[in-house]
């Protein structure tokens, strides 16, 4: 088993179910350590968001900005893991989903990989029987398949992605998920509203909607795509074990 942690996303559940936190970073580390399966940590690319805002300008938008306790426990975090036993995984203009879903299918090829990370969108990666999640599920969708598209018309809030005005899990337990597919891996023409609404089994308000706005549509699907990352694997960084010199970083802050 090889477990891939999603360092940006673990350090956020870390902090705000641990009582202590100034024993967050000295915990992640021995339990790096300590465990009997192969390690990646995989964080945020610098100015990773970037290539998702350039076709969807409001993506994650109205998030509150982060503490500044996360970004000083992401930071150190980095610099002791480079002297534990793991990988580590940085892909500048890439965000740690992309990588680790590049990561994950290609490991999964011969191994099997469990994704340590609460966001719904890599639970979309258990379709393959040889990933799992801690994430068990996403609201709203009975299969990881149909992850990518219920955040495509019903939205996201986390990541401030809107969905289909007025499209919600009624609309989207009831619409022809098949065409709706066919549809983003080829776009074809949309004119006719009625037809629309009745080729998609959808309402005629959000067949009106799809008429008339097809590139916000397509703008949605790929927001919610997982890009995949050329060349991971030179981003790959293996650290060396040296639990001394470890120490030494989190004594400097007391930890």
């Amino acid at each position: 088993m090889i477990r891939i942690i999603d360092g940006n996303n673990w350090v956020h559940v870390k902090l705000a179910t641990e009582t202590v936190n100034g024993s967050i970073v000295r915990d992640l580390f021995f339990d790096t350590l300590e465990s009997s399966d192969q390690t990646i940590w995989v964080f945020d690319g610098a100015n990773g968001n970037a290539r998702r805002k350039a076709f969807y300008p409001q993506y994650k938008e109205k998030r509150k900005p982060t503490a500044e306790a996360f970004y000083v426990s992401l930071e150190l975090l980095k610099k002791v893991l480079l002297h534990s036993n793991t990988v580590i995984c940085e892909v500048p203009g890439y965000e740690g989903d992309d990588v680790i879903a590049t990561l994950a299918t290609d490991l999964a090829q011969t191994e099997d990989v469990l994704i340590m990370s609460t966001d719904g969108d890599l639970f979309a990666l258990t379709a393959n029987p040889r990933i799992k999640s801690i994430r068990d599920r996403v609201p709203g969708v009975d299969r990881p398949d149909d992850v990518h598209l219920y955040k495509t018309l019903v939205g996201d809030q986390s990541d401030n992605i809107s969905g289909i005005p007025n499209f919600g899990q009624k609309r989207f337990d009831a619409c022809n998920k098949s065409v709706f597919l066919k549809y983003f891996e080829k776009p074809f023409p949309l004119t006719k509203p009625k037809e629309v609404a009745s080729l998609f089994n959808v309402p005629i308000g959000n067949a009106e909607w799809m008429v008339g706005h097809r590139t916000d549509l397509e703008a949605l699907w790929l927001v919610t795509s997982l890009f995949r990352v050329p060349d991971v694997h030179k981003y790959m960084v293996p650290a060396q074990l040296n639990v001394q010199a470890a120490e030494a970083i989190l004594g400097r802050f007391m930890l």
